[in-house]
Parts: C-alpha cells; structure tokens; sequence
C-alpha cells in the first residue's frame, strides 16, 4: 500500500493506507465568530466518533515505536522535532505542520533520529476531511 500526499483538490477519505497531511495546501477558512482580535483560520484535517483518545508521545533522539496493527484510527501530529512514519516498505519523513493519517487495522511504525514530540489522536471511526 502506497501513502498519498493530502491536499486541497484531493479527497483522502475511505482510501485503505497511511496518508500525509500538509498543513500548508489545505484549505483554511476565516473564522468570523467569537469576537476574534486579529485574524484566525481554521481547516479541518478529520472527522469521527466513537471512543477516542488524545495523547503526546515524546520519542527520544535515536528511539522508534516498531511495526503494529493500529487498534483506531490515528492522526499523528509532530508537534516539536522530526522524524518518519511508516506503513509497510513506505517510509515517509515527518515534521512540525505535517500529520500522518493511519485507518484502523494497519501495521505502521514511527521513530526519529533526533527527537520528536507528537499529538496522537486515535478515534474508532476516524477519516480524513470534514465540516471546519
């Protein structure tokens, strides 16, 4: 299984493989509620339900988190440092402003060589897109 690029113009739900979202190119909206001082934009990455989890991995320099089945949908993003994510013989390169989209059910590992810290957002029913 290949991973694939997430952009404005592609649609990235229901595909069966880990996915790289580039903060970047996606489509932000201006947010105009909440009385906002300034300007803020917002652009949704995924969407889900059902029991979820929010947790921070802090990965030392040379560490790794080897090859397993994801038990939910995950959507991990580094937050200080880089590193790779991995499904399979695919092996992709990941930083700050970049996510690593997993469905549930696939064998996927991440380490780095320098040190990274990551949100994990692992949710059952978890895909890319949605409603801002």
């Amino acid at each position: 299984m290949g991973f694939f690029h997430v952009g404005r113009q592609e649609t990235a739900a229901k595909v069966r493989g880990m996915q790289i979202v580039d903060f970047a190119i996606q489509d932000w909206l201006q947010v105009e509620e909440y009385d906002i001082v300034g300007t803020a934009h917002a652009a949704s990455i995924a969407s889900g339900s059902g029991e979820a989890h929010v947790r921070v991995l802090r990965l030392g320099a040379g560490s790794r988190v080897p090859p397993h089945e994801t038990g939910f949908g995950q959507l991990f993003v580094p937050i200080d440092g880089r590193g790779w994510v991995s499904q399979g013989s695919d092996q992709v390169d990941i930083g700050v402003g970049q996510a690593a989209y997993f469905p549930r059910g696939v064998i996927h590992a991440k380490g780095t060589e320098t040190g990274m810290v990551a949100l994990m957002i692992q949710v059952d029913d978890l895909d890319l897109g949605g409603e801002v």
